[in-house]
């Protein structure tokens, strides 16, 4: 086996649901998927991993699946998603794509509010993120839509 099996295992599901509320106007519920609402980017990945129905339940298998396939628990189904997110942050050639995976990132491993810009420069320069970096005026996300249940948040940057 060459390369990186989960790696390539979460990339499928991960731009798939990236995509999911594409042709639906913000704020309106995305058709064929009860609880998943447009307007924030990266609604259709929060859905996909903390949301219930056919689509999350058939990410979790897919991947826990494939995790099984692979000797690896298939209960690791949401870190797998949440590590695959990362590595996209990571290796995004796009600043503004690579940011907008790491705000979910942290949106999907934290409890607490977003951090604030100044924070996300503090935390960048500590960790040698170069990759990731914004300028000191970049807003802070808001939380989820879909985790709140507020169909008309939208985000901007």
């Amino acid at each position: 086996m060459t390369g990186e099996p989960v790696r390539d295992l979460v990339r499928f599901p991960l731009t798939y649901a990236l995509y999911l509320d594409r042709h639906t106007r913000a704020g309106r519920q995305v058709a064929g998927h009860r609880g998943l609402w447009a307007g924030v980017w990266g609604s259709g990945i929060t859905f996909a991993v903390n949301g219930d129905g056919w689509f999350p339940d058939l990410v979790r298998d897919f991947v826990g699946g494939g995790l099984k396939r692979l000797g690896a628990d298939a209960g690791s189904w949401r870190l797998a998603m949440l590590a695959g997110l990362a590595e996209v942050a990571a290796t995004a050639d796009h600043l503004d794509f690579a940011e907008r995976h790491w705000r979910l990132f942290e949106r999907l491993t934290e409890r607490r509010p977003p951090p604030d810009a100044n924070h996300l420069q503090r935390r960048r320069a500590s960790t040698a993120r170069t990759a990731i970096t914004t300028s000191a005026a970049a807003a802070p996300s808001p939380r989820s839509a879909v985790a709140r249940g507020d169909p008309a948040t939208t985000e901007g940057a």
